[in-house]
Order: structure tokens, then C-alpha cells, then sequence
């Protein structure tokens, strides 16, 4: 489980991006944040499955690959398409792994 100051707040989901990347699988939008550190969040809806066990699994693949990179001052809120049954856990990885590359990369 993902510690409390890594967790995005839920009032963040409201603001204003200050960017987002997408896929047709993943939509995350960017905020900046005065933090060390990044926050994320991660959005499931039951339209990618009915089952939460389901829905957490992916939740906590998504969460475990995120944390592989590094970054400071970013929230990234992810928005996980109800197209991502069709792929495995580890294409769904590099899928999500190229986002994030695209992100940091932009951000330098």
C-alpha cells in the first residue's frame, strides 16, 4: 500500500491540470506541487471491471510501476480506460512506464 505523503488528496481532482498525456489506456493529468517528492492517485471505474479485486490489482500494478520513477514536485492523477482488460500486466507496465518517460522528459 501506498504510504500517506505519496497518496494525491482528493481535492486535487477538481483543479486545473497543468498538463496531461494520454494513451488508450491511461490518461494522467500533471499538477505541480512545492513538494520533494511525488503523489499519486489512481482512478479505477467499474466499468474496467465489476470486481474490486480486479480493480485493486490494477491499482496496485499501476502504483508499484509508478514508483519506480523518480521525480520531485509533481501529483499525477491516473485515469486507467475500461479498454485495459485487453492487455497483460507487463504490456500494461511499459504502456504506462512510456508515459511516465514522456512526462519527465518534457519536464526537464
Amino acid at each position: 500500500m501506498t504510504t500517506k505523503k505519496l497518496r494525491l488528496p482528493p481535492q486535487r481532482f477538481s483543479e486545473r491540470p497543468a498538463g496531461r498525456v494520454s494513451s488508450g489506456y491511461f490518461l494522467i493529468k500533471v499538477f505541480k506541487n512545492n513538494l520533494t517528492h511525488n503523489r499519486f492517485g489512481v482512478v479505477i471505474g467499474a466499468k474496467v471491471d465489476k470486481r474490486s479485486s480486479k480493480r485493486n490489482f490494477w491499482r496496485r500494478a499501476i502504483l508499484n510501476c509508478a514508483g519506480q520513477y523518480a521525480g520531485s514536485g509533481k501529483d499525477l492523477l491516473i485515469i486507467v480506460s475500461p479498454r485495459i482488460r485487453e492487455l497483460s500486466k507487463s504490456s500494461a507496465e511499459q504502456e504506462f512506464g512510456k508515459l511516465l518517460q514522456k512526462i519527465y522528459k518534457t519536464s526537464q
